[in-house]
């Protein structure tokens, strides 16, 4: 993977943090975990859909899992196969095999389904791989996405479309301030807690009455540049991995033309992070990362709110959520 300047600011914030930022997944015999299952925004019972977790990742029954996802399933007894059907489209499967079939055309799969108990489990990518529906998968905030116009991750959960009202009913609190504007109605929250011990300011925009966007800014670090930065390395490092396979996103954005790019950057040839926090105070320089999610999209960004008054910083982290 390229070397990217964020590279050396994750490097920076690891060290700072001694908080792991992958927990470790289950190395014990399976276990069934209280995982959240969501298939196209609706959150499944775990009666119905519970997943399997072990060293080899996460499973789930394959039956409910595609019954949701509109397929009838049958069994070949005397093939050993299971099928699933719906119009267009038929997948057939042995338990245990790395290999599928989809509409006769074999396909290799990047773990085998397993029986447990009388119960076939499909691997969590199996649905991606053969049915071509889109999964996310986040320990942290401990769910797993199917499809999706759901936004559901450690910052928020939030189904775009819904109102005003179902807003208020989720976050159990009166908003700090409502207004109407050019852009729709912004409906405000500030310092709401997160469950990662984090207070964040959030403008939720509805147009015709439908969430469309939704913003969270972080202040916490706001006059200190070294943890402002441990915050949004942390915080890229999760969206790379959730939104990009764990790649990092590129998110350096100049505001200066090449010729001054250059000579800023010959002026902090030996220090690295030194350029970085130069230049950000002083607003030459945001770090802004971009990631497309199935029905909407993810930005990450970090500046200085008074880069004019650069003896004065104001550090703000924002995280962006639009319907696409």
């Amino acid at each position: 993977m390229k070397r990217t300047l964020f590279a050396a600011l994750l490097a920076i914030a690891i060290t700072a943090s001694a908080a792991p930022l992958v927990p470790a997944m289950p190395v014990s015999a399976a276990s069934l975990t209280s995982t959240s299952v969501y298939i196209n925004g609706a959150l499944i019972p775990s009666s119905e859909l519970k997943p399997m977790v072990d060293k080899s990742g996460v499973y789930l029954p394959y039956k409910p899992l595609f019954a949701r996802l509109g397929y009838t399933a049958a069994y070949d007894a005397k093939a050993k196969l299971y099928v699933l059907a719906k119009p267009g489209t038929k997948i057939v499967f042995a338990a245990g095999s790395r290999s599928a079939t989809v509409n006769g055309k074999a396909i290799k799969l990047s773990a085998p389904s397993r029986a447990v108990g009388g119960t076939v489990y499909v691997p969590l990518r199996f649905a991606q791989e053969t049915a071509k529906v889109p999964v996310v998968y986040d320990r942290e905030a401990g769910l797993v996405q199917f499809g999706s116009t759901f936004l559901a991750d450690q910052f928020f959960r939030a189904r775009f479309g819904m109102t005003v009202g179902e807003l208020k009913k989720r976050i159990k609190t009166a908003p700090s301030e409502e207004r109407q504007t050019e852009e729709g109605y912004i409906v405000e929250y500030h310092r709401l807690a997160q469950p990662q011990g984090r207070e964040g300011y959030y403008d939720f925009t509805f147009v015709d009455g439908k969430l469309v966007e939704m913003q969270v800014a972080f202040m916490e670090h706001a006059s200190d540049f070294q943890a402002s930065m441990t915050a949004y390395a942390k915080d890229k490092s999760y969206l790379d991995r959730l939104y990009n396979e764990g790649e990092s996103a590129a998110d350096v954005q100049w505001n200066l033309d090449a010729k001054e790019q250059r000579e800023y950057i010959q002026t902090f040839k030996d220090d690295e992070f030194k350029l970085i926090q130069e230049a950000i105070t002083v607003g030459a320089m945001n770090l802004e990362a971009h990631y497309a999610n199935p029905g909407y999209s993810v930005q990450i960004h970090l500046s200085n709110a008074n880069w004019d008054e650069a003896n004065d910083p104001f550090f703000v982290e924002t995280l962006t959520y639009a319907k696409q």
